[in-house]
């Protein structure tokens, strides 16, 4: 079997480690937003089902183009937007009282 290309080879191996290590960081941070909405920062249930609604939302509605432009050849706008975007949801953008900490009980 020469020749025979196998997909666990570079660029995909590294694909299949960034969307793991993306979804981990999402993962672990799915049990703690609700206690640190409604403790730390004073929200109700409300607030933190808005939460988790406003990123499901914003990933519906940028996927698909952020799919269709990278796509296109623009694979380096699409990370580089993908990177303003996080360097603008960093908790030093945003005004703050100090780290966050897990609440003792």
């Amino acid at each position: 079997m020469t020749g025979t290309v196998h997909p666990w080879t570079g660029a995909f191996a590294g694909l299949c480690a960034a969307v793991l290590l993306t979804f981990t960081a999402f993962g672990a941070a799915v049990p703690v937003l609700p206690r640190l909405i409604t403790t730390e920062l004073g929200g109700s249930a409300l607030a933190v089902g808005t939460a988790f609604g406003i990123s499901a939302v914003a990933a519906l509605l940028s996927r698909p183009y952020a799919g269709r432009l990278a796509q296109r050849g623009d694979v380096r706008l699409v990370i580089a937007a993908a990177f303003a975007g996080h360097l603008a949801d960093r908790p030093a953008a945003r005004p703050h009282t100090g780290p966050v900490r897990a609440p003792r009980h």
